[in-house]
């Protein structure tokens, strides 16, 4: 995506594994945004090269005040998609910008509302099948199962449901 707004940009995974982490009683805004800050952080620590901003950020899916990061197994993604189809659920993306030269750290969330549609049960079990699901928080990719015909509706920045909120750093980053 940052290559799309024209941002010259240097992959570099972090080496955590966020997944262990458990969120608790924390609220979930305040959950992305301390994942996305470990995630820099833990960027930070295993550059050699102190130059740059390094963009981190996480996506979490929340229905019935539950949070969906990604499944685990087959089960659970099935369930995640069946929980969501048929209704509204809020996806959460926090992140952030860390300027290595200043040393500066910056972060927000962006939460948008998908509406999904009624979605059948072979349409469903095909899916699973396919392993699309995972690595995706909530079981999904938001642009791939729009093309692939799923009844959604976005209200809200669809690339933040995508997992880095353009229209935002777009802005924080004074990218033209």
């Amino acid at each position: 995506m940052l290559t799309e707004y024209g941002v010259e940009a240097l992959l570099a995974p972090p080496t955590i594994d966020d997944g262990k982490f458990i969120c608790g009683s924390i609220e979930v805004e305040e959950w992305v945004q301390t994942l996305a800050v470990l995630k820099a952080k833990n960027v930070q620590e295993t550059r050699k090269e102190k130059r740059g901003t390094i963009i981190a950020a996480d996506t979490v899916c929340v229905v019935d005040a539950e949070i969906l990061g990604q499944p685990s197994d087959v089960r659970e993604a099935e369930q995640m998609i069946q929980s969501m189809t048929n209704r509204s659920h809020e996806v959460f993306t926090g992140w952030c910008l860390l300027c290595l030269e200043e040393l500066r750290l910056k972060v927000s969330v962006e939460v948008a509302t998908i509406t999904i549609g009624t979605i059948s049960v072979d349409e469903i079990k095909r899916y699973i099948e396919s392993g699309l699901w995972r690595g995706k928080a909530g079981g999904y990719n938001l642009s791939e199962r729009i093309t692939s015909g799923w009844p959604i509706v976005c209200d809200g920045d669809p690339t933040a449901v995508m997992g880095l909120p353009m229209v935002r750093l777009s802005k924080e980053l004074e990218i033209k």
